[in-house]
Order: C-alpha cells, then sequence, then structure tokens
C-alpha cells in the first residue's frame, strides 16, 4: 500500500526483511508491474540483487549464483535489509519463469530445504570427512559426491560448502544430508573429541 500511494513520487523503497520477506517484495512488484532492482543484504552483510521489468523478474545474483538459482536462494533469506530502487532496466532476461510459478517452485524448494535442515547441523558450523568411513564406502558412492566432499576440508562451514560447491542449493544440501546420514561427514569440534553425527 505505502508503495502504491508514493508510487509517483518515490524511486526507492526500503525495508526490513523481517516485516517484507523477499516473497512479498516479488509479488507487490508483480502487482505494480515496476521495473527496477531490489538490494538485499542479510544479516551476515551477504549481498543479493533482483532485477524486475514491468512487474516481471528477469535475472538474480547472489554470490556465485544467478538467474532462478540465486532467486531460490534469496526467498529462504529471512532477516536483513533491502532497498528497491524503481528505474529503467537495460539487462538481457536469464529468467524466463513469470512471478507465479517462479514464487511456487520458491515455495516448493524452501519447504524441501527447509525439511533437510531439520536432519543436518546448523550451517554455519564447521565440517570435515571421516576417510575411515569414506574408504569403506567410497566404491557406492556416486561420482556427483566427489566436487563436494573435495570442499569439506575442515575449514569450511556447511553453508560456505553449498556456496562454493557447482550445484545447486538444494542439490548440495540433499548430498550433504546424504553424506551425513552414511557418517562420511560430521562437524568439527575444536580441541574437543568427535561430536556424534546426527541419526539418519
Amino acid at each position: 500500500e505505502r508503495l502504491e500511494s508514493r508510487r509517483d513520487t518515490r524511486t526507492k523503497f526500503s525495508g526490513d526483511l523481517a516485516d517484507i520477506g523477499v516473497v512479498d517484495l516479488v509479488q507487490i512488484i508483480d502487482l505494480n508491474r515496476k521495473s527496477g532492482i531490489i538490494h538485499i543484504v542479510d544479516r551476515e552483510g551477504r549481498r543479493g540483487a533482483v532485477f524486475f521489468r514491468d512487474g516481471r523478474v528477469i535475472d538474480a545474483e547472489v554470490g556465485r549464483l544467478a538467474g532462478a538459482e540465486a532467486m531460490y536462494r534469496l526467498f529462504s533469506w529471512s532477516e536483513g535489509r533491502f532497498e528497491v530502487e524503481f528505474k529503467p532496466i537495460r539487462r538481457r532476461d536469464v529468467i524466463d519463469l513469470p512471478s507465479a510459478a517462479l514464487l511456487m517452485e520458491g515455495m516448493r524448494r524452501l519447504d524441501e530445504w527447509t525439511r533437510l535442515l531439520e536432519t543436518l547441523p546448523r550451517l554455519d558450523q564447521v565440517v570435515e570427512v571421516d576417510y575411515r568411513v569414506l574408504a569403506d564406502q567410497l566404491a557406492e558412492l556416486p561420482d556427483e559426491v566427489n566436487g563436494l566432499l573435495r570442499l569439506c576440508d575442515g575449514t569450511r562451514s556447511l553453508l560456505a560448502i553449498i556456496d562454493d560447491s557447482d550445484y545447486p542449493d538444494l542439490e548440495a544440501l540433499t548430498i550433504a544430508s546424504k553424506l551425513f546420514a552414511q557418517h562420511i561427514l560430521y562437524v568439527r569440534a575444536p580441541g574437543g573429541p568427535r561430536e556424534p553425527e546426527p541419526s539418519g
């Protein structure tokens, strides 16, 4: 309503993600048929951007992600700040889904992401490989897990591993969940004994 009432006099609109989430912002922009950029900063200071033209999301960026995958990541951000900047957008359309389809797929992935997180340690915890267990199960592991395992070097958090992997968020988290269930991955406990793995 604020956006609608000030639309002729205001070129920027900002707020808190706790009050207006990314899903709400996409719906507001879709209704108002505006063009511009949503700049988003989460509570850890990570930055993302959503580009929209005539009310339709055409591209997004966050970290190494772009297009729809970046949009799906941004849907999971619930804390931070946003600023909507209204202006003409000269940018190639990377996302060709209508807003409703983008939101529906985003919500489906977010539900799956949330479900997987319940089986995993916190995303900010550092993850290591148990090489004894890995050696026993190596022959049975699919090739796609290798890229993720290489990132589990004892210095990266689970979120950093997902960020740095070549897989979309949900795929990376699904692989990590399986590796934890098989006790190949565990949370590093600095200076202490190994933490017990979550039960599968």
